[in-house]
């Protein structure tokens, strides 16, 4: 099970808030250093990625947005990411 099903999965499954963030023009590789070493291979085999910079800023932004408000209780941490980087699109989950 991959992608949006094991998304799904795992919201069905919470008994508590979910916290659900994506950043238009990423991939699986683009949480590692490969844009910044290997773009040109990724792109050569139909992978999208977005500046390695400006994707290296926005998920470090959204990771520590989450941890500042989850752990350190900063209300509005997370609301505060899209404002900045508008490829960040994060959704809070109830169940």
């Amino acid at each position: 099970m991959g992608g949006r099903a094991a998304l799904d999965s795992l919201v069905a499954r919470s008994r508590g808030a979910l916290w659900i963030g994506s950043v238009a023009g990423t991939g699986h590789l683009n949480f590692s250093d490969a844009p910044f070493v290997m773009g040109s291979t990724i792109k050569r085999f139909g992978g999208r990625i977005i500046a390695p910079q400006r994707g290296l800023l926005a998920i470090t932004a959204a990771i520590a947005a989450f941890f500042d408000e989850a752990l350190d209780g900063h209300s509005g941490a997370l609301a505060a990411v899209p404002r900045r980087f508008p490829e960040v699109v994060i959704e809070r989950q109830h169940h």
